[in-house]
């Protein structure tokens, strides 16, 4: 929607007064544009070229007799690769009036924290005030999309067959229907400081923090009641 935006606002440029050669503009033979097609089987074709002299971005169409000063917040929206456009899945929101229980498993430690009449349990030992990792369970988002439709064999690279955690949690719905969020935790990315994950019931392959993974990966059972 926001290159879509940024078509309309393309199109609305006013031409500059006087031009030089194309060349001066880096529009001769630009490298990058932006197509847009139509129903009626026409396309318009913006060509846009940056400049470092200038610090600005340049613009023409198939009409070489113009060219336009472009909004750099616009041209930059067609350096996204297609995973950053991708509309990402938004977990659940969840307060402590909502969730139900939470269930950590790291390797084989398995803790499973309950919310009942206004206390907060760790199996059925209760822990008076909630939990620290209660909140980071909570706070959690998907962060990108790393492979919206992962080959064969993509899982077990990432680390998610054999995940470093699983996150479960079983809260009540906005409709009021008791329903599991399962999140999976697999290997770290370095260049991308995060952790790939998968939601259950979901086949892509998306990307964690890493500052709201490693509380969950270190948690110990002295950690839940800090």
């Amino acid at each position: 929607q926001e290159v879509l935006d940024g078509v309309a606002v393309l199109s609305e440029l006013k031409p500059l007064a006087n031009i030089d050669e194309l060349s001066a503009y880096g529009l001769e033979s630009p490298v990058r544009y932006l197509v847009v097609s139509y129903s009626d089987d026409t396309k318009t074709v913006f060509y846009l070229s940056y400049q470092e002299t200038s610090g600005l971005w340049y613009m023409r169409t198939a009409d070489t007799e113009k060219v336009y000063i472009a909004p750099a917040e616009v041209c930059e929206l067609t350096e996204r690769g297609v995973y950053d456009m991708m509309k990402l899945p938004v977990l659940p929101e969840l307060t402590e009036d909502t969730i139900k229980s939470i269930t950590l498993t790291t390797g084989e430690e398995r803790t499973v924290l309950t919310y009942k009449d206004g206390s907060w349990l760790c199996g059925y030992n209760p822990v008076g005030e909630k939990p620290t990792i209660v909140d980071t369970v909570m706070s959690l988002q998907i962060a990108k999309c790393v492979d919206y439709a992962p080959s064969e064999g993509a899982a077990e690279v990432c680390g998610l067959t054999e995940p470093q955690a699983t996150v479960q949690v079983t809260y009540v719905n906005t409709v009021g229907v008791e329903t599991e969020e399962t999140i999976t935790i697999g290997d770290y990315r370095e260049s991308m400081d995060g952790y790939y994950a998968r939601v259950e019931g979901d086949r892509a392959i998306y990307l964690l923090a890493a500052e709201s993974v490693e509380p969950i990966l270190k948690q110990e059972k002295v950690l839940l009641y800090v």
